[in-house]
């Protein structure tokens, strides 16, 4: 058997926010690219992903932030989800503007264009061999049972003996990747399921397709002229997330030096992420935060709540960050958890070019 080792590189930390929020300050052509699940709303802490039990609302002030965030012609934002296309739709399809990736990627939607597929007339022969061993186990399993997603055949046990399903799904993965090795078909294995799929159709691909979407190279309704993009972020937070991280590093490198790019996983762990937040909070945070700069860019000055940081040596500062102290280590470099950084009704308001003022480590403020 082969083995890869995943772990985490010395420059692997949490995101610098400052510079995030300052790169999209500066820059004029910006992809967004965001999973669903874990990354926008909680990770579930069950067995099972909820969402596949009817339970996907998604909070009203996450689709404010969208709106505002896809209200601006500069930023194309796409939600990426393994679920199918009506699930998402009923819970983002109040966000003009916005784009989707359904089903890792089988069928997608540009803003607000028609749906299209990824890769059209995909070889779909391999699926009756597939669907016959998953009714097998479905069989041999109460509480499972089997799904047609797009190209897809999905073994879902969610509802079955937690333990005994996650037993029965390593057996399935390793049936099928032993018997549909002569076709061109991965075998994922996710959160209370078992997928087999098309090579080729993946939130990785996915990923590539929507930058170059973004940059004028195709689709439907393609937003703007073709030009490149100046500022990508990408934001997961499970293993089929790694592949949009791989992809865009790939595509653009790990530290290039031509667009601004940031990928980052959620929660602190072995990724290919450049960086990391710590759960759905901050990262909704921190889309405020960007929805906030786009929308003040018409503005003389920028409230407090545009901004997540302040510069240190600014006296009124220390007032109205209630001392310096809060968030995680205290007065250590001035890191705290976003729901801190701002006190409501402060009143207090700073120039935009604070943002990028306090550049310096012992300036700089983040949270984690």
């Amino acid at each position: 058997a082969s083995f890869r080792m995943v772990g985490m590189g010395m420059d692997f930390k949490e995101l610098d926010t400052q510079q995030a929020l300052l790169s999209f300050r500066q820059t004029t052509r910006r992809a967004i690219l965001l999973d669903w699940g874990g990354t926008l709303t909680p990770a579930d802490t069950g067995f099972y992903d909820a969402r596949d039990a009817e339970k996907y609302e998604v909070a009203e002030s996450v689709l404010t932030t969208l709106r505002a965030l896809c209200a601006d012609p500069s930023n194309h934002v796409m939600i990426l989800s393994g679920l199918g296309r009506d699930k998402v739709q009923k819970a983002f399809g109040s966000v003009p503007n916005l784009s989707f990736a359904v089903e890792h990627g089988f069928h997608y939607r540009i803003r607000n264009g028609p749906w299209e597929q990824l890769l059209p007339g995909v070889n779909t022969s391999w699926r009756d061999v597939a669907e016959a061993i998953v009714k097998v186990y479905t069989t041999r399993t109460n509480g499972s049972f089997m799904q047609k997603k797009g190209a897809s055949i999905v073994w879902n046990h969610q509802h079955a003996d937690p333990e005994f399903g996650a037993m029965q799904a390593r057996e399935l993965q390793y049936h099928l990747q032993g018997v549909l090795t002569a076709f061109p078909v991965a075998v994922r294995v996710g959160k209370g399921y078992v997928e087999a799929c098309p090579n080729g159709i993946n939130k990785g691909a996915m990923a590539e397709r929507a930058v170059e979407i973004a940059q004028g190279g195709g689709g439907s309704d393609t937003p703007g002229g073709a030009s490149p993009l100046d500022y990508v972020l990408c934001i997961g937070d499970d293993s089929s997330d790694e592949l949009m991280f791989h992809a865009l590093h790939s595509k653009f490198g790990v530290k290039p030096t031509d667009v601004e790019l940031f990928t980052v996983t959620v929660g602190r762990k072995p990724s290919k992420a450049q960086a990391y937040l710590g759960d759905h909070t901050e990262v909704v945070e921190l889309l405020k935060m960007l929805s906030s700069i786009g929308n003040s860019k018409s503005k003389r000055f920028a409230s407090m709540g545009d901004l997540v940081t302040l510069n240190p040596n600014d006296p009124g500062a220390a007032d109205a960050q209630g001392g310096g102290g809060g968030g995680r280590g205290g007065g250590v470099s001035g890191q705290r958890r976003p729901k801190s950084f701002m006190p409501k009704g402060s009143g207090a308001s700073v120039d935009d070019a604070q943002i990028g003022r306090s550049s310096s480590p012992a300036g700089g403020r983040r949270y984690s």
